[in-house]
């Protein structure tokens, strides 16, 4: 087990100087999943997935000769960047290219209007002083109304700081 945690602390440095080294543009993609409502038999929605895959990452826990496209787990990356400071930055550019993408569907896709993204947050993200207004941002730069984004939270977010969460929970559903 030592052994264990010694590769998992020493997998954690290196993603956080990959996240450090790229700064704020590395090769995230992302994966919109469908939502679809059963009963309607149609989707309604989509959830947004980001991956990141760095073309010149080079590990010696990683196979390269394998793949030549390195792929980092969102579990291990989306820790390490909450850990280290990073997922503020990180989520805000998440939220708005799956607004721009949202956009994008409701007015190019026949019977598009009413979709929405899900996007997942961060208990950092949750309690970061500026959430109300990177999300009022992200609505207002793309033109969609609040209920075109869904926000998924983990139920840890409530262990944090009440007031705080609270406050950001209410301003956000006012959006």
């Amino acid at each position: 087990t030592s052994t264990a945690m010694t590769q998992s602390s020493s997998r954690s440095a290196e993603i956080e100087r990959w996240l450090r080294r790229t700064g704020e543009a590395p090769e995230f993609t992302m994966r919109f999943e469908p939502v679809v409502n059963s009963m309607l038999r149609r989707v309604v929605g989509f959830d947004a997935r980001l991956d990141w895959s760095d073309h010149g990452f080079t590990s010696s826990s990683a196979s390269t000769s394998a793949s030549p496209d390195w792929r980092f787990a969102p579990t291990e990356f989306v820790a390490v960047a909450e850990d280290c400071g990073m997922i503020v930055q990180i989520g805000a550019r998440v939220l708005d290219e799956s607004c721009r993408q949202v956009a994008w569907w409701r007015t190019n896709v026949a019977s598009g209007g009413g979709l929405f993204v899900s996007v997942t947050m961060s208990t950092r993200q949750i309690t970061s002083p500026v959430i109300i207004n990177t999300v009022a941002d992200a609505l207002g730069r793309h033109g969609l109304p609040g209920e075109a984004l869904h926000i998924q939270i983990d139920e840890s977010v409530m262990a944090e700081d009440t007031m705080v969460v609270t406050a950001n929970l209410s301003g956000l559903r006012t959006l």
